[in-house]
C-alpha cells in the first residue's frame, strides 16, 4: 500500500488558506524539453519537469505562477522511489516560497527563472525558493570519470526512458 501523504495535504491546505498569496499552477503532460510557455514572453527555455514562472502583486495579493509537467514529475517520484506527489509538492512549495521571498524584499514583480535573467535579483529569488522548497527527488548516476550525470525520467507509450540532462 502506498504511503499516505497527510503531511503534504496539510501543507497544501495551509497554502490554500493563506489569503496573502495565490499560487497558480499551469500543468501540462508535455514530455519534451521546451513546451510552449507563451506566458514566459515566448522564451523557449528548458522545462524538464517544472519551472518557476515568477510572480506579481495583483490587487494587493501576491500571485505566483508555476509550470509543471505532471507526467515527468510522477515518473521522477517512481524512479527515485519517493512517495507519489513529492515532486509536485516541490513545485507548489517553490512557487509559494518564491512569492513570500518577493514580499519580504518588497519586489512587486519577479521575472520567471529563465537563463536570460540569471544575473538578476529575480533569479536569486528562484534559487532561494528552490532550495527552501520541500525536497525534490533526484536521479543521479556517475560517469566513468566520477562526474555526476542527472537523468530525466520520461514515461512514453513505449515505456520509461532516460535523458542525459548534462548533454540534452
Amino acid at each position: 500500500m502506498a504511503k499516505r501523504p497527510w503531511g503534504k495535504a496539510r501543507i497544501i491546505q495551509k497554502i490554500i488558506d493563506d489569503k496573502s498569496i495565490n499560487v497558480n499552477l499551469i500543468a501540462t503532460s508535455y514530455e519534451g524539453k521546451t513546451p510552449p510557455l507563451e506566458d514566459l514572453n515566448n522564451d523557449r527555455s528548458s522545462m524538464y519537469a517544472g519551472a518557476f514562472g515568477g510572480s506579481e502583486v495583483i490587487d494587493g495579493v501576491r500571485t505566483t505562477t508555476q509550470y509543471l509537467s505532471y507526467n515527468q514529475l510522477i515518473e521522477l517520484d517512481k524512479a527515485s522511489e519517493s512517495t507519489e506527489g513529492t515532486s509536485v509538492m516541490h513545485e507548489i512549495t517553490e512557487s509559494c516560497i518564491g512569492g513570500k521571498i518577493a514580499d519580504e524584499l518588497g519586489m512587486s514583480v519577479v521575472k520567471p527563472a529563465l537563463d536570460k535573467y540569471k544575473d538578476t535579483p529575480d533569479y536569486q529569488i528562484y534559487k532561494r525558493a528552490h532550495k527552501e522548497a520541500s525536497p525534490q527527488p533526484e536521479i543521479m548516476e556517475f560517469d566513468n570519470n566520477g562526474e555526476k550525470i542527472y537523468r530525466l525520467i520520461i514515461d512514453t507509450p513505449n515505456g520509461v526512458k532516460f535523458k542525459d540532462l548534462n548533454n540534452y
